[in-house]
C-alpha cells in the first residue's frame, strides 16, 4: 500500500493484519490500484502483497518516494501464519486438501499457488523474508510491528505519523482468535513442514513454535470441540483445522 498523503508505504503480508491497516487508510479492498490493491496482469501479481522489488516495478512508488516515505511491516509468528494461510485458501479457494500438499504448491492446491492468473494465491506460501530485500538488499523498515503486538505497535505508528488515536478502529480486534492456538493443529509431521520451508523466517524474525495444548490431550474433549454441544458436524469450512484433527482421529494417520 502506498499513502501520498499521509507520505507512507506499507508492505503487506499475507495474514498478517494487512485488510486492518489497508482500511484505515481508506483503500478500496475491492480494488484500488492507485494505492496498490488489486491484480496487476502486466506483473502478474495482486499488488497488495508486493514485494519491495514489485512495489516499484509497478511504477506506483519512486526510488526517492521509497526512500523518503515512512515505511513499516507487520509479521507473524510462521506457525501461526502458515495454518492461517491454508485455512484461508482453502475457504477463499475453494480447495480442499492435506497440509503438505497445501505447503509445496501440490494436487488441489496447484494452480491457485502456481498459475500466475487473477486467481493466483501463491503470496501465501512466500517467506516473509522475501518482504526484507529490494533488488538483493536488505531492507530496513521505520517500524516491524509483531501480529502478536498489534495493538502496541498500531499506537506506535500513529504517534510516527501523526494519525488520530483510533485511526486502526480495527486493530483492537487483530489479537481476539477466532481459533484455538496453532499449536492445536500442528503434529510433528506439520511442525517439520514449517520448520523446512520457514527456516529463515524463523532466524530472522526469532519466531519459535509455542505449544499449548495440554500435556494429555483427552478424546472426549477433543470431540466437543469438534461437534459442539449439538452434536453437529458443522466445522469443515470454518474450521478446516479441526477437520484435519478428526480425520486424524478417523484414521489414525498424520499427513
Amino acid at each position: 500500500m502506498v499513502s501520498h498523503q499521509h507520505q507512507c508505504i506499507f508492505i503487506h503480508i499475507s495474514k498478517c493484519a494487512g485488510t486492518t491497516v489497508e482500511e484505515a487508510f481508506g483503500v478500496d479492498t475491492t480494488g484500488d490500484a492507485k494505492m496498490g490493491y488489486g491484480w496487476n496482469e502486466a506483473l502478474r501479481i495482486h499488488l497488495q502483497h508486493a514485494t519491495p522489488s514489485e512495489l516499484l516495478a509497478s511504477g506506483l512508488v519512486t526510488r526517492q518516494q521509497w526512500d523518503s516515505y515512512y515505511k513499516f511491516i507487520v509479521v507473524r509468528n510462521p506457525y501461526a501464519r502458515s495454518y492461517s494461510d491454508y485455512a484461508w485458501v482453502m475457504l477463499n479457494g475453494d480447495v480442499w486438501g492435506t497440509f503438505q500438499d497445501f505447503i509445496h504448491a501440490k494436487a488441489a492446491f496447484t494452480d491457485r499457488m502456481t498459475k500466475r492468473t487473477v486467481d493466483y494465491m501463491g503470496e501465501h506460501l512466500r517467506p516473509q523474508s522475501d518482504y526484507f530485500l529490494l533488488e538483493g538488499e536488505p531492507v530496513v523498515y521505520d517500524q516491524v510491528i509483531r501480529l502478536e503486538s498489534a495493538k502496541s505497535g498500531f499506537q506506535t505508528l500513529c504517534e510516527a505519523l501523526n494519525l488520530p488515536q483510533d485511526f486502526f478502529k480495527a486493530s483492537a480486534n487483530v489479537n481476539k482468535k477466532k481459533l484455538p492456538h496453532y499449536s492445536w493443529f500442528y503434529t510433528k509431521n506439520r511442525k517439520k513442514l514449517v520448520d523446512l520451508k520457514y527456516k529463515q523466517d524463523l532466524l530472522d524474525l526469532e519466531y519459535h513454535f509455542e505449544d499449548k495444548r495440554p500435556t494429555s490431550l483427552n478424546l472426549v474433549n477433543d470431540l466437543l470441540l469438534i461437534f459442539g454441544k449439538n452434536g453437529k458436524l458443522n466445522f469443515r469450512l470454518k474450521y478446516p483445522y479441526l477437520a484435519h484433527r478428526w480425520g486424524n482421529v478417523k484414521r489414525r494417520i498424520t499427513d
